[in-house]
């Protein structure tokens, strides 16, 4: 149901009879609109009413226009099904209100004049109802559920821990002062992927021959079945972003389908995570259309849901899907590849700015690393730059992983100018970066790489900028 308030009763008619035009033109339904007259009769209704008025001031009555059949200040545009169930539903003989109740997808657009949505206040008639539908939800929950809440809880927070690095379990999030080091794990997944990974997770979905997946499956015994659907989904996800060969993108699908199916209740979060998982290469190595396809499917299932789609972490993941480089196979592909990865990024933070895209400095940095890791150095400064802009200062995990990204790099010039720019900056920030412990590490190494002979200069005397950096980087290890 959609609640809307017109500037007058003109305007109220005129959008209410524009908006049916629209659905029929448009979408091929048949809107119902009741309260709202043609464009005939409203004429004739307004000539009579302007006559009758007339006839009054000349005899000197008094008219009612209380209720003159014009001016209800109310139009409900009852648009019938748009969507089918995902279920066929055998029809309830309730009535609604709106039709029979059924399964599908109805949509109503109530417009009121500013007075009369006063006066109806139907969104708290509405909130009473869909409160008392809560309670009611909550109390089958309690009774079907015989796990104590605790213990439910402790499961979706603790669980995988000991098989994921801190922090990536399934129901965790990450550390907001580790943004940067959460930004550079999720550009190198296979980082996780090893034999003990490989074996906590036995052959695929219904072992249970590791200890793991025995806890797993012994904290799933006491929940609601649609809490042991989603985990499910969490399960596969992360076996499958790990390339586990026993767990497959298919099995994947088909568990999100069953949710849907059901009628679970897909959190944005989760959505977001299969569409991740979709994206990610096979165990061959390659993406098939049809895993893209796929993810395309699920995106749009989340916008139909009400999910905003347009936003940071979905551009990070098309921009991971467009810039892959494990079919490189010459030097004549690489710098083609490379060209084509800079036109991509530059196309995606168009996107972003265009469509004005909420900006979200967790995804900003895991978007920051990509770009620089496929030398689209301009897009990395861009985003850098936006950080304290967008009320994200810049923290150590931030310089540390800059420096780092220089030093793995290798490129002398781009390791001097970084030095030169923003070791400086370090002391502006708010709050202040302290020069010490991993990050006086990586800037001396990067030191180092902006000049091989900086020990030598520095004991000859030297005044140069690298030199008096690499000064205070001794003072301070010193100190």
């Amino acid at each position: 149901m959609i609640i809307g308030t017109a500037r007058s009763v003109k305007h109220l008619n005129v959008s209410a009879d524009r908006l049916c035009r629209w659905l029929r033109s448009t979408w091929k339904l048949s809107p119902y609109a009741d309260g709202l007259l043609g464009r005939n009769e409203l004429k004739i209704k307004l000539r009579r009413k302007a006559r009758r008025a007339r006839i009054a001031s000349q005899t000197g009555a008094m008219v009612d226009d209380k209720d003159d059949g014009i001016t209800t200040g109310w139009i409900c545009v009852n648009a019938g099904v748009v969507e089918k169930g995902p279920v066929p539903q055998q029809e309830m003989q309730n009535f609604e209100g709106f039709g029979h109740i059924t399964g599908d997808t109805r949509v109503v657009v109530q417009m009121f004049t500013e007075e009369k949505r006063a006066e109806v206040d139907l969104e708290v008639l509405w909130q009473k109802t869909l409160d008392r539908d809560k309670r009611e939800k909550q109390k089958r929950a309690e009774v079907t559920s015989t796990a104590p809440l605790e213990e439910r809880r402790r499961f979706h927070s603790s669980l995988t821990l000991r098989i994921l690095p801190t922090g990536q379990g399934l129901g965790s999030t990450p550390n907001p002062s580790s943004n940067l080091d959460s930004a550079f794990t999720q550009t190198h997944p296979n980082s996780f992927f090893n034999e003990d990974f490989r074996y906590e997770l036995g052959q695929g979905p219904g072992d249970a021959s590791t200890l793991f997946l025995r806890q797993f499956l012994e904290q799933l015994t006491g929940v609601s079945a649609e809490e042991k659907a989603i985990s499910n989904i969490k399960l596969l996800c992360v076996a499958i972003s790990r390339q586990h060969p026993a767990y497959s993108k298919e099995g994947l699908l088909e568990a999100f389908d069953y949710c849907t199916a059901m009628g679970y209740s897909i959190s944005d979060e989760l959505g977001f995570q299969v569409v991740s998982t979709l994206l990610t290469e096979r165990p061959t190595g390659l993406l098939p259309d049809k895993d893209k396809e796929t993810a395309l499917d699920i995106l749009e299932y989340l916008s139909f849901q009400g999910t905003d789609v347009l936003n940071m972490k979905v551009f990070n993941m098309i921009y991971k899907v467009t810039t892959r480089v494990s079919d490189v196979t010459s030097p004549e592909d690489a710098q083609e590849r490379l060209a084509s990865n800079k036109a991509a990024g530059l196309r995606i933070l168009r996107m972003i700015d265009m469509l004005q895209v909420p900006f979200d400095p967790e995804q900003a940095r895991i978007l920051m690393v990509r770009l620089f890791q496929n030398q689209d150095y301009e897009g990395f400064w861009k985003l850098w730059r936006k950080l304290p802009l967008n009320d994200s200062p810049r923290t150590v995990a931030d310089y540390e992983l800059l420096f780092r990204l220089h030093i793995d790099l290798g490129d002398q010039s781009r390791a001097h100018q970084c030095l030169s720019t923003w070791f400086p900056m370090m002391s502006r920030e708010d709050p202040p970066i302290p020069l010490q412990g991993q990050l006086l590490q990586d800037i001396r190494y990067c030191i180092i790489l902006a000049d091989p002979e900086i020990e030598d200069k520095v004991a000859d005397g030297s005044t140069c900028h690298l030199a008096r950096i690499w000064r205070e980087c001794e003072r301070t290890r010193a100190a």
